[in-house]
């Protein structure tokens, strides 16, 4: 393996690392910003000088407080420049801006993963802070146009919480804006529920008569009020946030104060927690975090990707909802995961846990996040990818590229159909297995801060920025991972004969040979990690990787590969 040098490790590290609070006393008018700030979540991914937002690394700041959409604040920053020099790699610089520092910030709070030129902020809203939002959108509304909060509300989500757009469309034609939202004319707009009067009449619901009790809208369709709550409680059941009038030829919506009024609290509540959820549901520049349980939503204007991450670190793409996928496009996430699922029996069976040593056949199991295996029988060395020799994955490491002439495509119809998912099973082994790397490594970061902690207790001179440097690689390694697995999928849909698939292969196959470099090393003992000369070829290696990482994406991204 090449060695990664530095010309000072005291150097690299006070470059590398970002002051921590015990040790800076500027640590403490960072922390006192952030907690006065909306949390936002910038990108950190570089591409170029003049395509690159930078941000300073902060003080933690809870993601559940946000309500406010954030000012962004962009500048340019310097790319990772990495020097090539024989057996040596020399990082000239590290950016900040590109290191994670879990336990003190998330790097990846908002960060806008690929295709944008500029990394840009996006802010999250959990629940409490999204019902501020559409309680202070709703105030001002009723304000301005001079009308009872329920009306503002029901006005608001007609044009999907767009106030300006509201304000335009009401100064233009009042009465239109109010038919579509299903109030009253704005003349005699009064929500309230007509005086509940005592009437020995037929309800024309429910059909009894004798003395009850009749209410109505301002439409003037009266209902008794036991048919009214059952009539509220039945939508309220259903899910159902755009209550109308009873009366099939009114279009007259039913206001949350009415649904308060007359409906028991249990049931209120549930309604109020419906349009709450339809505040992001109906929201044109707001969406849903599609992780489980993560209850998150996001701020689309402000981000000029289609890949986001929320603030508890949950990728995704804004169009597809799906986990973020670059280099792939939606359309062929979309074909790749219907025909895994198609198939999922065959993959089942191909995708066993196991695989058995080329050299003497015994079954091996791979217990962590490295490709490069050593047989503990033979000590054959193999990669668990290809099963091909490890010596031979160097200069002309060639894993990732499938060659079609090893499939013999033949005129007989089963031939073919064979040779197809031949192919496909090439791709689909990688895009599994890199999966599953990147779940291992993300136990190795999980057991390696504990051990890290464990050695404070230990050395508690030691701080814990000297330590935390595993967790920060290990975060760079499993964005590797994801973009790697995805890029299968890209390749996937490209022709095997052509040469952009050549281009890519190339920049896939440095971004790989990189990850392996990088993942075996962090597979080392804690101990061993701490090493002077370890520490900075982990360093090293993470930048490295990071820089092949980028690489790819911007090719893609620029039409190089397409």
């Amino acid at each position: 393996m090449q060695r990664l040098t530095r010309s000072s490790a005291r150097q690299r590290e006070e470059e590398t690392r970002p002051s921590l609070p015990s040790t800076n006393q500027n640590s403490s008018k960072r922390r006192k910003q952030s907690t006065e700030n909306t949390v936002t979540a910038t990108g950190n991914d570089q591409v170029s000088s003049d395509k690159v937002a930078k941000r300073t690394p902060e003080e933690p700041s809870n993601p559940t407080t946000a309500g406010t959409k954030p000012s962004a604040s962009n500048s340019s920053q310097q790319p990772e420049q990495v020097q090539n020099q024989e057996s040596d790699v020399e990082i000239s610089e590290i950016p900040e801006s590109d290191v994670s520092y879990f336990g003190y910030c998330s790097d990846d709070g908002g960060e806008v993963q690929s295709n944008s030129k500029v990394a840009t902020e996006t802010s999250c809203m959990d629940e409490q802070a999204r019902r501020r939002q559409q309680q202070e959108d709703t105030e001002e509304v009723a304000e301005l146009l001079g009308v009872e909060n329920s009306v503002a509300t029901l006005l608001l989500r007609s044009v999907a919480w767009n106030k300006e757009d509201l304000l335009s469309r009401y100064m233009e034609d009042a009465e239109k804006v109010c038919a579509a939202a299903g109030v009253a004319n704005p003349a005699a707009v009064s929500l309230a529920m007509l005086s509940a009067q005592v009437s020995d009449r037929e309800c024309s619901i429910c059909r009894l008569d004798g003395p009850l009790a009749f209410s109505a809208l301002s439409c003037g369709h009266s209902y008794c009020d036991c048919c009214w709550k059952r009539f509220l409680s039945l939508k309220v059941e259903e899910g159902e946030t755009r209550i109308v009038c009873p009366e099939p030829s009114c279009s007259l919506q039913v206001p949350e104060n009415i649904v308060r009024q007359l409906c028991d609290r249990e049931t209120f509540e549930k309604y109020s927690a419906y349009v709450e959820n339809a505040f992001v549901d109906e929201s044109k520049t707001c969406v849903w975090c599609p992780y489980p349980n993560c209850g998150l939503s996001v701020g689309t204007t402000d981000s000029s990707s289609k890949f986001i991450i929320c603030a508890q670190r949950h990728s995704f793409c804004v169009e597809c909802r799906s986990e973020a996928h670059a280099p792939a496009q939606c359309d062929q996430v979309i074909e790749w995961l219907k025909k895994c699922d198609d198939d999922s029996e065959t993959f089942n069976w191909l995708s066993a846990n196991t695989q058995d040593c080329p050299k003497c056949q015994s079954t091996i199991e791979k217990n962590g996040g490295c490709n490069h295996m050593t047989c503990r029988k033979c000590k054959h060395e193999f990669c668990w990818v290809c099963l091909g020799l490890w010596q031979s994955h160097t200069d002309y490491y060639s894993c990732n590229r499938f060659d079609p002439d090893k499939v013999k495509a033949s005129e007989d119809g089963k031939a073919k159909s064979r040779a197809a998912l031949d192919r496909y099973l090439h791709y689909y082994h990688r895009y599994m297995n890199h999966e599953r790397s990147r779940k291992l490594e993300e136990q190795i970061r999980d057991k390696a801060v504990l051990k890290m902690e464990e050695l404070q207790k230990k050395e508690p001179q030691r701080l814990w920025g000297d330590v935390q440097f595993v967790g920060e690689a290990t975060e760079k390694l499993c964005k590797c991972r994801v973009v790697l697995k995805w890029t299968y999928v890209f390749a996937h849909a490209l022709e095997d004969s052509s040469s952009q698939k050549n281009l890519f292969c190339f920049l896939q196959e440095d971004l790989e040979r990189n990850t392996e470099r990088l993942s075996e090393l962090l597979e080392s003992e804690v101990e061993n990690l701490l090493k002077a000369e370890v520490k900075s070829e982990v360093l090293a290696l993470a930048a490295v990787a990071t820089q092949s990482r980028l690489k790819l994406l911007q090719g893609v991204e620029e039409g190089l590969v397409a």
